[in-house]
């Protein structure tokens, strides 16, 4: 009995460690049901910045961050607002982006509107591979923009991470990903290998007064130095998350929680 008790025990050990060997999959291959993004959604998150020193923790309003996802003649349609804090002069980044139903990886249309100081620039149009961006130095950049090996912009990311299978230690890679304000891109660099979003596993989250379970994602760009975790509820809803910031920033990492 004794001899069958160890066995059972090797035999479980065996097939979780050849779970979490599966090897890494290609996002743009995962397969995901859109169903959910096929209707109106509205959502509203509050952002922190949060500054950690020993034992004390400091956190102030960073911005609020309203996504909304709309279906129409076979497009997918992202209109992202970012709006900062007093502190950080109330600027607004307001972000549109068109997709094929059928790709999330390559935007058909993107535009990103500014505003800061009652005055609003028209800081990005795409459309056709065709980029046209204001410079910081106030000059007009004109650019042809590809997606060989697709591109995951964080508008689609917060859509997309939902979607994902729920399989701790998963592993799923893809080459290039455009940052939440302006459109600036990270390309995986081939020494530090592709970039990852991974299943952590499950954890239980406090927003307010209210409890959800979830499971948390992990995007890595080791390269870029960029981290972020993402819980997922089961609302299928992205329900927090928070960037780490590199040292010598401003705060200790960005915190977002979902208000509902």
């Amino acid at each position: 009995m004794k001899h069958v008790i160890v066995c059972l025990f090797v035999g479980l050990l065996g097939a979780a460690a050849a779970k979490s060997a599966e090897p890494p999959m290609p996002l743009k291959d995962v397969p995901m049901k859109l169903e959910s993004l096929k209707i109106d959604q509205l959502h509203k998150y509050k952002w922190v910045s949060v500054v950690q020193n020993g034992t004390n923790t400091e956190s102030k309003d960073y911005g609020v961050l309203v996504v909304s996802s709309k279906f129409a003649k076979k497009k997918l349609q992202f209109h992202d607002t970012i709006t900062l804090g007093a502190s950080y002069n109330g600027t607004i980044f307001d972000r549109r982006l068109v997709y094929p139903e059928e790709n999330l990886f390559a935007p058909e249309q993107a535009t990103i509107d500014i505003t800061g100081g009652g005055k609003t620039v028209h800081q990005l149009d795409y459309e056709k591979g065709k980029a046209t961006f204001i410079e910081f130095s106030g000059g007009t950049n004109t650019q042809q923009w590809t997606f060989a090996d697709g591109m995951l912009t964080f508008d689609a990311l917060l859509r997309i991470v939902p979607l994902l299978p729920r399989d701790t230690g998963r592993v799923y890679t893809f080459q290039e990903y455009a940052e939440p304000f302006l459109f600036r891109t990270h390309k995986a660099e081939q020494k530090d290998g592709p970039y990852t979003i991974s299943c952590e596993g499950t954890e239980k989250v406090t927003v307010g007064k209210r409890s959800y379970d979830c499971v948390r994602f992990r995007l890595d760009l080791k390269s870029a130095d960029v981290r972020t975790d993402f819980w997922v509820g089961a609302n299928n809803l992205v329900v927090k998350f928070v960037d780490v910031l590199p040292k010598g920033a401003d705060a200790s990492f960005l915190e977002a929680t979902l208000q509902e």
